[in-house]
């Protein structure tokens, strides 16, 4: 937008050979009051336009100065004309300023909020969080605020029904391990681990043959399942048939070792989260932690 007619006028500091005020629109006194009106920290915006013009323009005529000084402040107030640059800095420092929020969930990766709060609703035991609003579970830790609210509501919705069906598969997994338990025990010097019986088992479990019959009918089918107990090798029937079940929560981590550690990182939040929001449950903490490594354990039981 071209500033007002009397940008003919003269200016400050900037004088021809007949000492006549210079042009306004190319003039030191507007570059020198435009340098100030970017600097937040000036005292020009405690000024009154008649202190501006004596201060930096008093050779120019006040009436046609306040115009242009008026028409540099609506500039100043829309970010356009000679404060445009100065907009399009402030937008990129604040698009670096921005933090990144990590997604939710990703078939590589899942984010601290996904695993904390699987934790506490899978085991929410102690942890007061059935008496907890969704608001307030999300203002609880900021791995959760990181989110809008909106966003981690249906999060939530759908963890819930994600751990429902965990849980689920988790209490029929037990009902089976204590019903192989409770078969006749026999004895074997064989090592499981490096014996072929176990990717066959893999096969077997993989393809749906072990879940179309019991264990002792299974244990029928191969001579080298044969060569284990029938209760050892229900056991690793069920250890098989959960780790199979599992597989989908687990698959992005790539190995044991980074398994283990995200499972110690999410246990260091799940006592923080404990902790910061319910100082009561601290009495618990310990049977808490016990009952979690133990689930963790018959989860993973049978990785050697």
């Amino acid at each position: 937008v071209p500033d007002s007619p009397c940008d003919n006028q003269g200016g400050e500091g900037q004088e021809d050979s007949d000492g006549e005020p210079s042009p306004w629109r190319g003039s030191k006194a507007k570059h020198r009051i435009i340098d100030e009106l970017m600097d937040e920290n000036s005292n020009i915006h405690s000024m009154e336009v008649e202190g501006v013009h004596k201060r930096f323009a008093s050779r120019y005529v006040l009436k046609l100065f306040k115009a242009n000084y008026k028409r540099l402040l609506e500039h100043l107030k829309a970010k356009t004309g000679p404060f445009e640059e100065a907009k399009q800095q402030e937008q990129q420092d604040a698009e670096e300023e921005q933090p990144t929020v990590e997604k939710w969930y990703t078939q590589g990766k899942i984010s601290t909020g996904y695993s904390l709060l699987y934790s506490i609703l899978m085991e929410p035991e102690g942890t007061g969080i059935e008496n907890m609003s969704v608001h307030a579970i999300w203002q609880s830790h900021a791995a959760f605020r990181c989110y809008d609210f909106e966003s981690f509501q249906g999060y939530y919705t759908k963890m819930k029904a994600l751990v429902k069906k965990h849980r689920k598969i988790v209490m029929q997994d037990e009902a089976d391990f204590q019903h192989d338990m409770n078969l006749i025990p026999e004895k074997s010097h064989d090592v499981w681990y490096k014996h072929p019986a176990k990717e066959l088992l893999k096969k077997d479990v993989k393809n749906g043959v072990a879940s179309s019959m019991d264990p002792q009918e299974l244990w029928g089918t191969r001579i080298e399942y044969q060569s284990f107990s029938t209760k050892k090798f229900c056991k690793e029937v069920h250890h098989e048939k959960q780790r199979h079940r599992a597989k989908p929560f687990w698959q992005w981590f790539r190995n044991k070792e980074a398994r283990e550690m995200h499972e110690r990182g999410v246990t260091e939040l799940r006592n923080q989260w404990i902790h910061d929001n319910d100082k009561e449950v601290n009495q618990l903490r310990t049977e808490l932690e016990s009952k979690w490594t133990l689930y963790r354990r018959k989860e993973g039981r049978g990785d050697s």
